[in-house]
This record gives C-alpha cells, structure tokens and sequence, in this order.
C-alpha cells in the first residue's frame, strides 16, 4: 500500500485547478494507493535536490520525496510540488 501527502504548497496550487482536473489527479492516486509495481509508475528525478520521483498525469507533473516507511511493502510519498509541465521544473 501507498501513501500521498500533500506539502502545503502543493495542497494550495492543487485546491487553485479546476475540479475537472482536481478528480482526475484524485483519481490516479486512488489508483496508484494499491499498486503493487509503484517504480514503474514514478520516474526518477536526478536534478532537483528535493525531490526523488515524477509522476505525469495528462500535462500535470506531480514531484514527490520519497519518505522513510516503517514496513517494506509500504511507501510513504510526500508531493512537493505539481504544475503544468512547462513551468513545473523552473
């Protein structure tokens, strides 16, 4: 099982999206909470310091760290940051 936190900076660009947007963001992460295989989801991130992963959803780009888990078999991720792909790496 996984887990997404949203950064308060994160929560506050997520809330400014439109709901059509907002659900379907909701909607891949409900997704990716029971996926077994999340690394071949997440793309690694080397440049930015930090941040450890990527995840692409349509043009949005979500930047997760990878948090310290208790158990193996779950992964804790804290979103950074998401925006569109142009302005997201800047």
């Amino acid at each position: 099982m996984n887990t997404f936190i949203f950064s308060q900076k994160a929560l506050k660009a997520f809330l400014k999206l439109t709901p059509r947007v907002q659900r379907r963001i909701e909607t891949k992460l409900m997704i990716l909470k029971n996926h077994h295989h999340i690394y071949s989801i997440l793309k690694p991130v080397h440049q930015l310091k930090r941040v450890t992963h990527r995840l692409r959803i349509g043009g949005m780009r979500l930047l997760l760290k990878e948090q310290e888990s208790d158990h193996l078999k779950r992964k804790t991720f804290l979103i950074v940051r998401l925006g569109d792909r142009r302005n997201i790496y800047r």
